[in-house]
Parts: structure tokens; sequence; C-alpha cells
């Protein structure tokens, strides 16, 4: 059995377009330009402290998360051997 399934794509985005500057005053263009030209300039030197720190914060827990597995599979190993007699 096969279904077709029509969606009337320009019926859709013209209520979008019609309805958008309701709910979301920041999409219309000239709001967005006016909205670039009024902010203040970037500081690339803080953007780029404020992604290294991010970047340290995710490494370090990952760097966290592995040795945390690895003492997990060193704790069950050494269950294991217990159980086998193995250990002493």
């Amino acid at each position: 059995m096969i279904f077709i399934f029509y969606f009337d794509f320009t019926k859709q985005s013209a209520l979008f377009e019609q309805n958008i500057h309701k709910y979301h005053p920041m999409y219309s263009f000239q709001t967005l330009i006016t909205k670039i030209q009024s902010s203040k300039p970037i500081d690339f030197g803080d953007l780029f402290n404020a992604s290294l720190n991010l970047f340290k914060k995710v490494w370090v827990q990952g760097l966290l998360d592995i040795l945390e597995t690895i003492c997990q599979r060193i704790c069950k190993f050494y269950i294991g051997m217990k159980k086998q007699k193995m250990l002493f």
C-alpha cells in the first residue's frame, strides 16, 4: 500500500510570513539590521578566552569520565579474579 502525502508549502510559508511578525519582531529584516548596527563591537579576545575555558571544562570532564571507567574496569577485574580464587 502506498501513501502519498501532499503538503502545500506555499500556503504554509505564506501563513508563516504573515504571522511571524506578530510573535517574533526580530525576524523583520530591518529590525535585524538595526540590532546589528546598534550592537557593540565583538571583542575577540574575550570570545577566545571563553572558548578556551569551555574547552578546558569539557576536556577535564572527559578525562574524569575516562578515569572513572578505567577504575570501574579494574575493580570488576579484581572482583572477578577474587571470585575465581586466583588472587590471594
